[in-house]
């Protein structure tokens, strides 16, 4: 504390009100957090047999959050797989929401091709409360969504050794 120049009395430094100013602003952005428990199921096909990774993401303003990931290959072959993927999304004041979205990487040539690897995206929506979503991948057919460029980063980031290989 340092002594006011006028009463005697003393003041908090600087430091000790920039840190309860920090501290307030930190608590009052948890304070108004959501959390939301997330789960999406479905299938996913192809028209070859593949391995694919499915991620749950959370959108954000500076960047995304992958909240669940999941590395599968087609069963037995098939040209086709099922999944389930859940988990908890969080977002802070000021949103009340969160925004999640599954991106899909795969060998499968049916999607939006980056470099050696495809990628499929299917935003979930703005939800506030646990919610359970049905969606199927037909990676043959165009869903009407491209994927954003934080979409594709995370794509490349989970692509890992598997899909740098040179597919034909």
């Amino acid at each position: 504390y340092t002594p006011s120049a006028t009463s005697g009395q003393t003041n908090p430094s600087p430091s000790i009100m920039k840190f309860l100013l920090l501290f307030s602003a930190c608590f009052l952005a948890t304070a108004v957090a959501v959390t939301v428990h997330v789960e999406a199921y479905g299938t996913i096909k192809c028209s070859v047999p593949f391995t694919y990774t499915i991620m749950l993401n959370e959108a954000d303003n500076i960047s995304d959050d992958i909240v669940y990931s999941i590395e599968r290959v087609s069963e037995y072959g098939k040209n086709s797989d099922w999944y389930a993927i859940s988990g908890k999304a969080f977002d802070t004041w000021p949103e009340q929401y969160v925004e999640p979205y599954l991106i899909v990487v795969s060998d499968c040539p049916d999607g939006e091709k980056h470099d050696n690897f495809y990628i499929n995206c299917v935003p979930l929506g703005e939800i506030s409360e646990d919610k359970k979503f049905h969606v199927d991948f037909d990676l043959a057919k165009d869903n009407g969504f491209k994927c954003g460029p934080r979409a594709v980063v995370r794509a490349y980031e989970k692509a890992g050794p598997l899909f740098f290989l040179d597919f034909p």
